[in-house]
């Protein structure tokens, strides 16, 4: 992967004829000028910068070619007054059909025709010459701390014949009355990926399914330099509408881990080549809000270490290094990696196994890893049972794509952890323990599945590994099976899923 900037090179894609080869940057009172093109580059996965500024009216846009296939953009623009910005390009073909999932999640799927389209979700416009995916365009206002507030006003995409095509144009109205200087902070967000090969395959019965799952505009949204989810009232900033850059890319990680088509390609390998550049010196993505009950509980300033998010996007960029094969995330992966490797040697609490008779070995020492940290090791933190399991799966699977015998000591050195504190897992009415505190006690509410899920997926690597079944994870499922059974549970994974 390469990140280049500079007006002239927006694209790289080789599609002359295509798309956004006739994108173009307008407003009210001035137009941008056509793209120029440049040959299809010799490498697979591409990231291009530029910026431009057009009166009271500043865009830059990433923009991701993806080896020959297809391609991915986000454009954030930014606003000095409350003035109106359209942008417009040509989508090739004379018919076509439109498909958009409604919030119920059911699917419409109807010819191409003039007019506004419809702004409650991402739109996939096809006709014979080419494929497009547009999400919706939003404004926001930045808080500060990796958090963005959806603000008033108007936007929606509309579409119009033109020749042999269709010309699709893409408005944002900030609000404010006319002559009223704007806040600053306050920016549009475009984005949208297409290919001359089909996207998405939506009527697939299971593909339809999948995709009338995936938020991208109550919850969550795609934002210009992550994924971000809904903001906690416990997180500052915060309020209505607000939303953080969470280090967990949720539904990008479900796009790799699940995708099976080019958009889910497309979409997932953009967002992780974007995202990497969110890593911080030290090695890690920070969750830039403070977080209440942790600047409470634990004196936590904002910019923390997050194990479980971490871990997840470990996970992530190994598949997607496995799947896609591009070198940034492998090198994404083990950064992340070493990082963790650190946190876990600086911030762990040493276990012995219980034992009936002296031993005539030393016994083999566990970690139980402490959840957040600094990026130092001058706080101490409580010990979650789903963070330490989802650790010891990525560490796992780091070292079978790696082969690093020091990820492998880690992994079992934390499975040690939990098989020596086994029985201190388990409550009276068989439900598992959340987590370890500082003080030695046990406390907090474990989630209904996601403790469990992560055990199963970690014996089935640990089988995979070692040829067996891990008796400690084995007792804590059947626990934790029974407790959700009796109280009507039944959305958890079967072994082997």
């Amino acid at each position: 992967m390469k990140l280049r900037s500079g007006l002239g090179s927006a694209f790289g894609l080789g599609l002359a004829s295509l798309l956004f080869a006739l994108l173009l940057h307008r407003s009210v009172w001035a137009a941008g000028p056509d793209m120029e093109l440049e040959p299809e580059p010799d490498y697979a996965l591409e990231v291009l910068e530029e910026s431009a500024r057009f009166g009271q009216v500043e865009t830059l846009q990433r923009n991701v070619s993806y080896g020959g296939r297809g391609f991915f953009f986000v454009r954030r623009v930014d606003f000095q007054a409350p003035i109106p910005y359209t942008t417009s390009f040509v989508l090739p073909g004379r018919e076509g059909t439109l498909s958009f999932f409604r919030a119920d999640g059911s699917l419409v799927v109807r010819p191409l025709a003039p007019g506004p389209l419809p702004g409650d979700g991402p739109l996939f416009l096809e006709t014979a010459e080419y494929n497009l995916f547009l999400g919706q365009p939003y404004l926001y206002r930045d808080l500060g701390r990796g958090t963005i507030q959806a603000a008033e006003g108007g936007s929606g995409i509309t579409l119009q014949r033109q020749g042999d095509g269709w010309l699709v144009t893409v408005s944002l109205q900030p609000e404010g009355q006319s002559g009223v200087r704007f806040l600053d902070q306050e920016h549009g967000l475009l984005y949208g990926a297409g290919s001359r090969e089909p996207l998405l395959d939506l009527s697939d019965p299971g593909t339809a399914e999948r995709w009338s799952r995936y938020d991208f505009t109550r919850q969550a949204r795609l934002g210009f330099d992550g994924y971000y989810y809904k903001s906690p009232a416990s997180y500052t900033p915060s309020g209505p509408g607000a939303y953080w850059r969470n280090p967990s890319m949720y539904l990008i990680s479900h796009l790799v881990k699940n995708g099976d088509s080019l958009l889910d390609e497309l979409l997932g390998a953009s967002y992780l080549a974007l995202g990497s550049a969110n890593l911080n010196a030290a090695g890690f993505f920070p969750s830039l809000p403070e977080s209440g009950w942790l600047r409470s509980n634990y004196g936590m300033e904002p910019g923390f270490f997050d194990t479980r998010f971490n871990a997840d996007m470990l996970e992530t960029y190994l598949l997607a290094w496995e799947k896609y094969g591009y070198g940034n995330f492998w090198a994404t992966a083990r950064t992340l990696g070493d990082f963790y490797l650190w946190h876990g040697t600086a911030n762990h609490r040493t276990t012995l196994p219980v034992l009936e008779k002296g031993p005539l070995l030393l016994p083999e020492e566990g970690w139980l890893v402490e959840d957040y940290s600094m990026g130092d090791s001058s706080l101490d933190t409580h010990i979650s049972l789903n963070h330490q399991l989802q650790a010891i799966h990525a560490f796992l699977h780091l070292y079978r794509v790696g082969g690093a015998e020091a990820d492998l000591d880690f992994a079992v050195r934390m499975l040690l952890g939990i098989e020596h504190t086994r029985d201190r897992w388990v409550m009276g009415d068989g439900n598992l323990e959340y987590a370890i505190l500082p003080d030695g006690s046990m406390g907090y509410e474990d989630y209904s599945t996601l403790t469990y899920n992560d055990l199963v997926r970690v014996q089935a690597v640990f089988g995979q590994l070692f040829g067996k079944r891990n008796p400690a994870l084995d007792m804590l499922m059947g626990h934790k099976r029974l407790w959700m059974d009796r109280n009507g549970i039944s959305d958890y994974l079967g072994f082997g899923e």
